[in-house]
């Protein structure tokens, strides 16, 4: 069932920030793989002005079957907790306009946000653009993703992500909400985090996975850049006054574009 314009709008007006600063790096660095920082919430809750759950299919994956890595275990792969899933089926549903997903792996980010935009009825309105650098996993995601595709919610192209966001910005293109898990290297997310203000639209959000990876790292002079730099690069690279930063959820963080 379909949720009305006016409560989505209602809902959408009120956006809450459940942190007002970005964790330090040694709340969240660690050499066990399966830290849970204790001084960083990092479960979901809604950033929109709505209790608990968008729907019974949304609340689904608050009780999603994990695998031994603490994973959602989906028929389509890929690296994403539980508060991850959830808040991409938030953020899918309630951001006006176009989706942009860097790094699609095998489809399951947009598997989730391309249920939210059914059950949300902007089937046909609004639509996911997902790239990916790696053309086998492309040719993968595009094999799971044949329904959402036929029904002409997603569309699937192998491409770089720096290259993919000069390329909007010079059409001049404008995204409601962006899910950033190109890569987790500090260099990569440097360059996009330095495009965002061009790219999200007023009043847009952008979710970065990897956020509060435990191997996070900023660099350091003379060595080689961190292979997990993503909450480095946006500390370091988001554009300054135009971005807010509203929490973090699973291993993502979020940032909202001010209005």
């Amino acid at each position: 069932m379909a949720i009305s314009g006016l409560k989505r709008w209602l809902w959408r007006r009120t956006a809450v920030r459940k942190d007002t600063a970005p964790p330090a790096l040694a709340d969240v660095a660690s050499e066990d793989l399966y830290f849970v920082p204790p001084n960083v919430n990092l479960d979901y809750t809604p950033t929109f002005g709505f209790e608990g759950f968008l729907n019974k299919e949304h609340e689904e994956w608050a009780n999603w079957p994990l695998t031994p890595d603490r994973i959602v275990d989906h028929r389509i792969f890929g690296w994403l907790r539980r508060a991850d899933a959830l808040k991409l089926y938030e953020m899918a549903a309630m951001c006006d306009g176009d989706i942009l997903e860097l790094g699609t792996h095998q489809g399951l980010s947009s598997h989730i946000m391309t249920a939210a935009l059914r059950r949300f009825g902007d089937t046909g309105k609004r639509r996911i653009c997902t790239i990916d650098l790696d053309e086998p996993c492309v040719n993968k995601a595009c094999e799971n993703l044949a329904g959402e595709i036929a029904e002409g919610l997603v569309d699937v192209r192998v491409g770089e992500a720096g290259e993919v966001c000069r390329r909007y910005i010079a059409q001049g293109k404008r995204f409601g909400f962006i899910f950033v898990d190109h890569s987790h290297y500090y260099g990569p997310m440097r360059e996009v985090c330095q495009m965002l203000g061009q790219l999200v639209a007023p009043g847009g959000f952008v979710l970065f996975h990897d956020f509060t990876d435990p191997r996070s790292a900023f660099p350091e002079s003379g060595k080689p850049e961190p292979d997990f730099g993503v909450l480095a690069a946006c500390v370091d690279s988001l554009p300054d006054g135009e971005f807010e930063y509203y929490g973090a959820f699973g291993c993502a963080g979020l940032y909202g574009r001010r209005a």
